[in-house]
């Protein structure tokens, strides 16, 4: 931060960016692993059948 001009975003090149999304690509499948080895089958199927609704409703709005 610079006092009395704001904030400003450091520039990235397009290396450094694929970098972080592919460090991103692997924590999120990390976290993905962990997640599905602690929840239960009927906690499976609950949260799919939100998702479903949730993307219905998304899609409704979207018509709109």
């Amino acid at each position: 931060m610079v006092p009395f001009k704001g904030m400003f975003v450091a520039d990235m090149t397009v290396e450094e960016l694929d970098e972080i999304y592919e460090i991103r690509l692997h924590l999120e499948c990390a976290a993905v692993e962990k997640a599905v080895s602690a929840v239960s089958e009927q906690e499976l199927k609950n949260l799919m059948e939100r998702l479903k609704r949730r993307r219905s409703a998304s899609t409704k709005e979207i018509e709109r």
